[in-house]
């Protein structure tokens, strides 16, 4: 009984195995026979050849009613093909089916089955083409629960590699995808020739490429990233195949940082070398929508020129700089408005980091780019702004017109720091050249103008004169539009030049009523004589209280002459603060002062001048007296003190006025002669010269000495040493510049040219000045350089100053019989102590004894110089 009970359920077992298994065969037998036989006889599917058959037998057995034996025989033949076919076909497609699924669940995110709940590929891979070989042609994949990540674009080569892996393609054939969803693709396997192939091919070198740029991840993949190619063009490459290639994509990036412009400039030369194409690649930088795009030019096009440009100029400032550091990141911010233009028209350059504060080193990058610019564009210009801030070197680039004002501007302080630099710096100690200010217009010639420079010497010691008065001299040698005032800060090794206008060829004395006269006037006023314009703007100005005695120096012709007038001028127009003794050994040029109050000594000869220098040191020597006696350093604090207690004039006399000793041909008179007793007076002269050098500026007595030659021979070291203020008139050769200047500058005015009046000064607090010495002729006479202009003669200006002063002219007779005209004080105002006017003799006795002088220190206050209550100028 038992063995029966097993043996039922032995049977039953085996009769529900046979109808599963029934149940299957039918199943496949419909699905393979009447949908999914794909296997071709001929261009016809076999499924198709039997719903022929099947349609053929029902119309013959329709038509014969069903009596022909070979309809039956013929259709259970077919059955039996059908169901044997199917049998063998189908459990091999499930076979593949499953041997697929297991390669693509991981990569696809498939579920996995269990005993109970087994998977179904099927349901996965569905809408497939099989081949005759029962091998997939055609398929579509629906990924699985993780499709969100899977299905990513970024992920999707993954997916199509397993595909491509798990599933092989027919021979001679090649896969190519489309996914039409997030979540669903569709592979076909296609010939290898197929335009989708290539385009498939192109679009993951694409994606692997950007993958690569941006550090994609399987696991970071579905962060946003996906590429869009929305159009093709077919291209002809060079071995004649054509092939297709992307003109437009967009890439979404992500949360990938989009501002960094080093990051977008290496990702464009990356793609450009991983990502050949006929043309140039075109990248926009949409920030807003953190997406690439990508487009293709055309080789040669307008836009394809831009892009190879602004990589030139990247490459060219990254060659050019030579310190190491992150690359410089270089973008053309704008190009010139002409919509056919390849030229970049602004450049903003950030260099980070980088250490470029040394000037060198910016030069050689602007000649870099210089050179590069106009090679390519020969009428465009470069102009480079550079910017530090906060440890990091900004710079602007901005290409303008050749004819453009700017341009002109960095011409000239291009040649100006090169000149510079190739003349006074080395690679030890480099000097730099700015210009910090720009004159309106061009020069003559087109040039720019450079108002305000500045130079900066680095290392290099200016601290010495010879070194200041080098550069000065080369500077000014640079330019011939304008003249340079120069502001020295030795401490720092810095210089500043500033454009004023050019020493004037000639310049005539500023007439009365003249603010520059009523200036002159007023300075004299306070011992400072006023010459002319000095180079480089402002005036000459002897300071008889800081540089008491002086040397003028010059060939004849030149106008020393006119300088030493200018002396006198002063003295005879101011009578109450200057006197003057004059000597004059050749009896020439000034024989005229006597004329003149102030004049109160006149000497020619030998003896006469020795006298003359006597009387100056006694004056000397009895203004020393007075100073010692009310314990005053100074004759201008003696006369601050007489100001403040008026009746110490009363006790002690009058403040003496300033004393000019004039010295007109110094060294003839110096020169030793063959009379040994006029050389026993010349030694004591000599003396006196040297004494009164040493100690007459606090009491004012001041030496003006002239000289042609004023050879060190002659003039002892002692006196040449005091004479501290120098004047050079005109051209002067080697010996004569360094006998009146101690220098070589009188040399550096030509031969012909020269105007008249030009002239070296020097003197110890301002060092060498170039001068323009203003005319003064003794007599009133045409204008030189404009016959329609009449100068005053200083004669005639003094006589009129003296006439206002209350003075009148009378005339004496000289030793000759000649008439000479004197001025005395009108006796009119009891204030004015009458003057005793010497007579020929007595003017020229050499007895300085017995000889009366004329003292108009007494009496001559501003006050009494007025006859009325107006305010006088002349004493202001």
């Amino acid at each position: 009984m038992p063995r029966t009970r097993r043996g039922t359920a032995f049977s039953a077992q085996l009769q529900q195995q046979l109808a599963t298994w029934a149940r299957r065969l039918l199943n496949d037998w419909a699905v393979l026979t009447w949908t999914a036989d794909s296997a071709r006889v001929g261009p016809v599917t076999v499924t198709a050849l039997n719903w022929l058959f099947l349609i053929g037998i029902s119309a013959i057995g329709f038509l014969t009613n069903g009596h022909l034996m070979w309809i039956g025989v013929a259709a259970a033949a077919w059955l039996v093909v059908t169901i044997v076919r199917a049998s063998i076909v189908m459990p091999r497609r499930r076979n593949t089916l499953e041997a697929i699924y297991s390669g693509l669940q991981k990569p696809a995110g498939l579920p996995s089955g269990t005993v109970s709940r087994p998977t179904t590929p099927s349901k996965h891979i569905t809408a497939i083409r099989w081949s005759s070989s029962q091998s997939i042609r055609a398929a579509q994949l629906s990924v699985g629960a993780s499709s969100a990540s899977v299905g990513a674009p970024m992920r999707r080569l993954i997916v199509e590699k397993a595909i491509e892996q798990s599933v092989p393609a027919p021979a001679d054939m090649e896969w190519v995808f489309n996914w039409t969803k997030s979540s669903t693709v569709e592979f076909e396997a296609v010939n290898g020739d197929d335009p989708r192939v290539a385009k498939q091919l192109m679009a993951r070198k694409i994606i692997a490429t950007l993958r690569s740029l941006f550090k994609i991840t399987d696991r970071n993949a579905a962060d946003g990233y996906a590429l869009d190619i929305a159009e093709w063009a077919d291209e002809t490459r060079a071995d004649g195949a054509v092939v297709p290639i992307p003109t437009q994509l967009r890439f979404a990036a992500g949360s990938q940082d989009l501002t960094d412009p080093g990051f977008r400039d290496t990702l464009e030369r990356s793609f450009d070398r991983s990502v050949s194409c006929p043309g140039e690649w075109i990248y926009l930088w949409n920030k807003d929508e953190q997406a690439l795009e990508i487009s293709r030019a055309a080789k040669g096009s307008l836009e394809a020129r831009r892009k190879l440009n602004e990589r030139k100029f990247a490459d060219e400032i990254r060659s050019a700089i030579t310190k190491p550091g992150k690359d410089p990141v270089v973008a053309v911010v704008e190009t010139w408005a002409d919509d056919e233009s390849d030229q970049p028209a602004t450049i903003d350059v950030d260099f980070g980091t980088l250490p470029l504060g040394e000037r060198r080193l910016r030069d050689k990058l602007e000649d870099s780019l210089d050179t590069s610019i106009h090679t390519r564009w020969p009428d465009v210009r470069l102009l480079f702004d550079w910017k530090f801030e906060g440890g990091s070197t900004q710079l602007a680039i901005m290409s303008v017109d050749h004819n453009d004002v700017r341009a002109k501007q960095k011409s000239v302080e291009k040649k100006l720091r090169n000149v510079v630099e190739s003349k006074f710096g080395k690679a030890s100690t480099p000097v730099d050249c700015d210009i910090i200010e720009w004159q309106e217009g061009l020069s003559p010639t087109g040039e720019a103008l450079p108002q305000r420079a500045r130079v900066n010497f680095g290392s290099i010691d200016v601290n010495k004169r010879e070194t200041r008065d080098e550069f000065q001299d080369h500077w000014d040698s640079l330019t011939t539009n304008n003249d340079w005032a120069y502001s020295w800060s030795t401490a720092d090794g810095i210089v500043t030049m500033t454009a004023v206008p050019r020493l004037p060829d000639q310049l005539a004395f500023p007439m009365p009523g003249t603010t520059a006269f009523d200036e002159a006037i007023a300075l004299a006023r306070k011992g400072v004589l006023r010459f002319g314009p000095q180079k480089g703007g402002g005036w000459l100005d002897w300071d008889l209280n800081e540089t008491p005695h002086g040397l003028v120096g010059g060939k004849t012709g030149q106008g020393k002459s006119v300088a030493l007038s200018i002396v006198l001028f002063y003295a005879m127009l101011l009578p109450d603060v200057y006197e003057v003794i004059v000597c004059d050994p050749k009896r020439t040029d000034f024989t005229w002062t006597p004329e003149f109050p102030s004049v109160v000594h006149f000497a020619a000869t030998d003896t006469e001048i020795v006298d003359a220098v006597a009387r100056a040191k006694r004056r000397m020597d009895a203004g020393q007296t007075l100073l010692n006696k009310l314990q005053v350093r100074k004759l201008s604090w003696l006369r601050e003190k007489y100001a403040s207690d008026p009746e110490l004039e009363k006790a002690h006399g009058p403040v003496p006025r300033r004393l000019i000793l004039f010295f007109d041909e110094l060294a003839d008179f110096l020169a030793k002669g063959a009379n040994s007793d006029v050389e026993e007076l010349k030694d004591e002269a000599r003396a006196n010269l040297e004494s009164i050098a040493r100690l007459g500026r606090a009491i004012e007595v001041n030496i003006v000495a002239a000289a042609q030659k004023p050879d060190a021979k002659i003039i002892s070291t002692q006196l040449r040493s005091q004479l501290g203020f120098r004047l050079g008139v005109g051209p002067l050769d080697q010996y004569e510049s360094q006998q009146i200047l101690n220098s070589d500058h009188g040399t550096r005015f030509p031969e012909e040219g020269t105007p008249k009046g030009r002239s070296w000064a020097y003197d110890p607090k301002n060092g060498y000045r170039q001068v323009q010495v203003m005319f003064l002729p003794d007599d009133s006479m045409v204008c030189p350089w404009d016959a329609s202009i009449m100068l005053t003669g200083s004669k005639e200006l003094a006589r009129d100053r003296l006439i206002e002063l209350g003075f009148a002219q009378t005339s004496i007779t000289n030793s000759d019989g000649g008439i000479e005209p004197r001025w005395i004080r009108v006796e009119n105002d009891d204030a004015w102590p009458s003057i005793d006017v010497p007579t020929n003799a007595e003017h020229d006795s050499e007895s300085s004894d017995t000889k009366p002088e004329l003292d108009f220190g007494a009496g001559l206050g501003d006050q009494e110089l007025n006859d009325s209550d107006d305010v006088d100028p002349w004493n202001q």
